[in-house]
């Protein structure tokens, strides 16, 4: 399932905000992972054009905000 692909761009950036991570992802310990690292940071720059680009969800709704992080918790990163 990759749901979290239709997360709009700014919802990821306020939830990274929200959760304390700075705003240069590249300082992140997952980007500087030995074996992870570099997905990540492909991911990361390529997140925008998956067409995740619709604004129109309001970010402050707490459900949609709790199925965003349970999205997130989904996540698995294979190589």
């Amino acid at each position: 399932m990759k749901a979290w692909r239709q997360t709009p761009d700014s919802v990821v950036a306020k939830s990274v905000s929200i959760c304390g991570f700075s705003d240069d992802p590249t300082s992140w310990h997952i980007a500087r992972h030995d074996v992870y690292g570099t997905k990540f940071r492909m991911a990361w720059e390529l997140r925008s054009h998956d067409g995740a680009e619709d604004d129109s969800g309001s970010f402050d709704d707490c459900e949609s905000y709790e199925h965003i992080m349970e999205t997130l918790d989904d996540i698995v990163i294979e190589d």
